[in-house]
């Protein structure tokens, strides 16, 4: 895990065409990078502005990169790049600051619109994917293994599943990834220099090996703060469907396999010095507790819209690994550019029911730097909301 104790890093480069890229990172006051599992990227990227100068300029259509790291690692890691949308000028008390907003570049395909005949019957819908995200004006590098839809059949003339219109290119691709119990997103790749497109399913992301580890140990873990709960109205529903199978006219239902019940708990550490009474409430709380959950059900639910296709009924009833148990969690961690969004980190340090496997569904990279003392003092600290 990254030092806490020493300075960070926080560079901007900007660039019009993608190849000529210069380093601006001088008057960078602040830089939060936010990482979701479901929407786009976004950077928020502070400028000191004292001067003025910058408050006529026109920065909507630059592209930027934002790496982020610490001084004793001698080393930054790019954890961003997109195109600026948008700015803003603040004029504050301690001085004009130049605020630009920056999406990945998943934004540039809501900027067109999504053709259904683009799908045409006898192509496959990772073909379709692969032909949309690989557009040039994308700016993406599309890889085969990265686009692995859970249902790849060809389109049918009969079982046609052209979404109507209406939609940009990235409504739809998000649109087949809610459909297919996928995740969709980009990522920029150190090696290649460039951002690379993933569509995936989300049980590959939660089989994967967790990242890392984040340890809560008040003044000296990783993990400075982490706020968790276990809500039953959190855990996945358990869904049903009915469909009807075309060769034999029968209904076909389809329901979710049964949840894992929950580990069992050790048993509470009633030796610490506490009255006969405490114990007493301490080990009969532990015990009914235990008992409750037991008993405990997820909520119900039902998927519609599946009537003639059984496969995809089946594919729908299917839980989401990734918050199973119903545990939500957000905290805050010494900066880490390994920590992203869709990924898994392994928590310890906190109660025993809540220690283990998280993914991570949004991850927030938070820099900072200000002037004390006529020298700079810079910090970054990850901020993370994960789910078990």
């Amino acid at each position: 895990m990254a030092p806490k104790d020493e300075a960070a890093i926080g560079e901007l480069q900007v660039s019009v065409d993608l190849r000529d890229w210069r380093d601006v990172s001088a008057p960078v006051q602040s830089i939060e990078v936010e990482d979701h599992d479901t929407l786009t990227d976004k950077a928020t990227i502070v400028l000191d502005d004292h001067t003025g100068a910058l408050a006529s300029v026109h920065f909507e259509g630059l592209y930027v990169r934002v790496a982020l790291g610490w001084q004793a690692e001698s080393a930054s890691t790019t954890i961003f790049e997109g195109q600026v949308t948008g700015n803003r000028v603040l004029a504050q008390v301690e001085g004009q600051k130049i605020e630009l907003t920056a999406l990945d570049f998943t934004y540039l395909m809501t900027r067109h619109p999504y053709e259904p005949m683009e799908w045409k019957v006898g192509e496959r819908p990772s073909e379709v994917l692969r032909r949309i995200a690989a557009r040039q004006d994308y700016h993406l590098t599309v890889e085969p293994d990265n686009v692995a839809p859970t249902d790849d059949a060809p389109l049918a003339a009969e079982r046609a599943r052209r979404p109507a219109g209406n939609l940009n290119e990235w409504q739809f691709v998000l649109q087949e990834a809610q459909r297919q119990a996928c995740r969709t997103f980009v990522e920029f790749s150190e090696k290649t220099k460039t951002s690379k497109f993933f569509f995936v399913p989300i049980e590959r992301l939660a089989a994967a090996e967790p990242i890392g580890d984040l340890r809560y140990c008040r003044g000296i873990g990783e993990l400075i703060q982490f706020d968790y709960e276990r809500i039953s109205s959190g855990a996945t529903p358990a869904l049903s469907a009915s469909s009807t199978d075309s060769a034999t006219g029968d209904q076909v239902n389809k329901k979710a396999p049964p949840s894992l019940p929950p580990e069992p708990l050790p048993p509470p550490d009633t030796d610490r010095n506490v009255s006969s009474g405490q114990r007493t409430a301490v080990e009969a709380l532990v015990e009914l507790s235990a008992a409750a959950a037991a008993r405990a059900k997820p909520p119900q639910g039902r998927v519609t819209g599946q009537a003639g296709d059984p496969k995809a009924a089946a594919e729908k009833v299917k839980p989401d690994p990734t918050r199973q148990l119903g545990l939500q969690g957000r905290g805050t961690a010494v900066g880490n550019v390994q920590l992203r969004a869709k990924s898994k980190v392994r928590i310890t340090g906190v109660a025993p029911w809540a220690e283990g496997e998280w993914y991570l569904s949004k991850v927030n990279h938070v820099y900072s730097r200000e002037r004390v003392n006529n020298k700079y003092r810079s910090s970054y600290f990850t901020k993370i909301t994960a789910t078990r």
